[in-house]
Formats: C-alpha cells, sequence, structure tokens
C-alpha cells in the first residue's frame, strides 16, 4: 500500500475512493476498522461518492424542500394535468368498499389515517398499501393540534407513524392535520418528524352528507394539480362510495391524469410555497 508520502496512480486512486466509499456506506470509514485513522481528504472523497451515488428521486427531493421551507402542500403545479384523491379519518366501516371501488376503477389515491381506529383493520391498510395506496398519517385521537403542546403533538403524530409503519412495513411521508389545523409551529413539529403537511385545495364537503351529486359536482371542479378532500371514516360514507365512479371517469374525461401525493410531487410540484 502506498504511503500518504507517495503518489499514487490514476487507477490506483480511483480503486482507493471505490473502496472508501464502499467501507463509508457500511458505517467503517470514521470508526478506525481500516486500521488506524482515515485521512480526512480520503473521507471526504468517499463521503462525495456516497452522497453523489446514491439515488434521491423527484418526489423526495421535493418532500425534502418543502419541509425545509416549514411550507405546507395545498396542490401541485398544472404540469402533467394530475390530480390526487385523498380520503380522511378511516380507516372505518366504509374503507373496504371506497378501496374496492378504486381499485376496480384503476383509481390511485392516498389515504390519511387515524391512529386508534387502525388495529381492528391491520390486514386492510397492510394490503392498501400493497395494492399501491399510500397511506398518510391523521393522529391518533383526531385532535385540533393547534391546541396541544409541542409534547402532545409529537405523541399524537409518532404514535399514528409508528403502527402504520408496523402494519404496513412501509414509512410514512405525509400528515393531514385534523380540520387542517395547521401553522408555522405544527409544520416545524412534523417537519422535525420526517412529515408534509398535506392539505387540499377542494373540499367536496362529504362530510355533511350533501348528497352524492354534490360531491360529484365539487370533485370534479378541481383544476390541475389540485388535491381532493374525501372521507372514507368518521361517519357514514355511503354517498361518497355512490360517487367515486362519476368522479373518476368524469376526471379522466376531462384528461386528467390521477396520482398520489408523492406521485404529485415528482410530477408537478408546486411552483409557489404556501403556508
Amino acid at each position: 500500500m502506498a504511503s500518504s508520502g507517495r503518489s499514487a496512480s490514476p487507477l490506483w486512486r480511483r480503486r482507493w475512493v471505490r473502496l472508501l466509499a464502499v467501507l463509508a456506506c457500511a458505517g467503517f470509514v470514521g470508526a478506525g476498522v481500516l486500521g488506524g485513522t482515515t485521512h480526512p481528504s480520503r473521507a471526504a472523497a468517499a463521503e462525495r461518492v456516497v452522497r453523489t451515488s446514491t439515488a434521491v428521486s423527484p418526489e423526495a427531493k421535493e418532500l425534502h424542500r418543502l419541509i425545509a421551507a416549514n411550507a405546507a402542500l395545498f396542490a401541485g403545479s398544472a404540469k402533467g394535468r394530475v390530480v390526487a384523491l385523498t380520503f380522511d379519518d378511516g380507516p372505518g366501516p366504509y374503507t373496504a368498499r371506497i378501496v374496492a371501488a378504486l381499485r376496480r376503477l384503476k383509481a390511485p389515491a392516498t389515504f390519511f389515517e387515524v391512529g386508534e381506529q387502525i388495529n381492528p383493520y391491520r390486514v386492510l391498510v397492510a394490503n392498501m398499501v400493497k395494492w399501491g395506496f399510500v397511506i398518510g398519517d391523521h393522529t391518533w385521537t383526531h385532535p385540533d393540534l393547534e391546541l396541544l403542546s409541542n409534547a402532545r403533538v409529537k405523541d399524537q403524530v409518532n404514535w399514528t407513524k409508528e403502527m402504520i409503519t408496523k402494519v404496513s412495513g412501509e414509512q410514512v411521508q405525509f400528515i393531514r392535520p385534523p380540520y387542517g389545523a395547521q401553522d408555522a409551529r405544527i409544520r416545524t413539529d412534523v417537519g422535525r418528524l420526517g412529515l408534509l403537511s398535506v392539505l387540499w385545495n377542494i373540499d367536496t364537503r362529504d362530510w355533511s352528507l350533501p348528497g352524492t351529486s354534490s360531491i360529484i359536482a365539487s370533485a370534479l371542479a378541481v383544476r390541475p394539480g389540485g388535491i381532493v378532500l374525501m372521507h372514507d371514516g368518521g361517519g357514514p360514507r355511503g354517498e361518497t362510495l355512490a360517487a367515486l365512479p362519476a368522479i373518476v371517469r368524469g376526471l379522466r374525461a376531462r384528461g386528467f391524469r390521477l396520482v398520489t401525493i408523492p406521485q404529485l410531487l415528482a410530477i408537478a410540484p408546486p411552483t409557489h410555497l404556501q403556508y
């Protein structure tokens, strides 16, 4: 092995950097496993290789950008003519039927789940992830987070986050604050937990049971990049279930592509930050 005082050939140097990169990935660089303290310049080079060789998805980049800006997601841009259907307050008695309808329609969606309600529906929630749906955090008991201390906000979010991961095997990246109640403090609290606050720009008000035709009309008023709010839990959701075929077919007839929230971030990230 060449000493630090000898010049190495370009080929030898490239091999050395690649070796350090592999060892850095394994956690060996800096721990003295190479038989001494790693040369600072070589360690830095290895870290650069690791950073530049690790692929970061477009949605992950956008997620990190919005969290770093302490922003919330209300809608994407018009790029790609995409729309995200989202459902709150489940899982509940109507969730399986709503999921089945979406699967028949081949329509992806994002569900924001209440943690304390998940246990009886563990198999369903796990299957939803397998079927391509995205599960987000909707807190443990559905409180107004703005009325809670930072410690209680963390508990409400973390308990649900951990439950979803335990049941589905997937890491949670998104949270929808109950009632849409959020401010800079809440965004900071959930951002520290690695979560992006996701709101909406179309509220179908299906929670108020306005009738199937009203839910359809509200959803079809969405613009490109829009996020549509509906509910699969929190009450009787027969009207929402009945409205889904007309909503999905109507949006597609207008040239929209239905996507999950991560797909929205990848395809049509917001051009303006919102808070």
